[in-house]
C-alpha cells in the first residue's frame, strides 16, 4: 500500500494561491483507496490554514472542510462533493470540488511517496 503526500492548487485566477495538502493511500491504478484522508487547506497566500478530510462514502466522494465556520459561524459545516476518488493521483491531473452550484478545479502539483 503506497502512502503519498499530495499538493493541489486551485485553478482560479482569483484564488490561485489556494492549495489543498493531504496524505492518502493509493492503489495500483494511482487512485485514492477507500477511507478517510486527512489534510489541510491553505488560503489567503498561506496565511490561513484549515483542516480538511477527504472521504468516500459508498460511491460518493466528499470533501469535508472544517474552515467553513470561520467565515460563516451561523452555518453548519457540510461536506462537498468531489471527484478526486475517481481521478488518478498524479502530477498534472485535475479534480473538482463542488460547493452548491459552484465547481472549483484543482490541479495536482506534487505527489510525494511516504512509504
Amino acid at each position: 500500500m503506497a502512502v503519498v503526500r499530495v499538493v493541489a492548487r486551485m485553478m482560479d485566477e482569483d484564488y490561485d494561491e489556494d492549495k489543498i495538502v493531504f496524505i492518502g493511500s493509493i492503489d495500483d491504478q494511482q487512485k485514492l483507496r477507500l477511507g478517510e484522508w486527512m489534510g489541510y487547506c491553505l488560503e489567503d497566500e498561506g496565511r490561513a490554514k484549515y483542516p480538511c478530510i477527504l472521504v468516500r462514502n459508498g460511491n460518493v466522494g466528499q470533501f469535508d472542510f472544517a474552515g467553513w465556520e470561520t467565515w460563516n459561524p451561523g452555518d453548519v459545516a457540510r461536506p462537498y462533493g468531489t471527484n478526486i476518488f475517481d481521478r488518478p493521483i498524479t502530477v498534472g491531473e485535475y479534480f473538482t470540488i463542488k460547493i452548491d452550484e459552484d465547481e472549483f478545479t484543482y490541479r495536482i502539483e506534487s505527489v510525494t511517496p511516504l512509504s
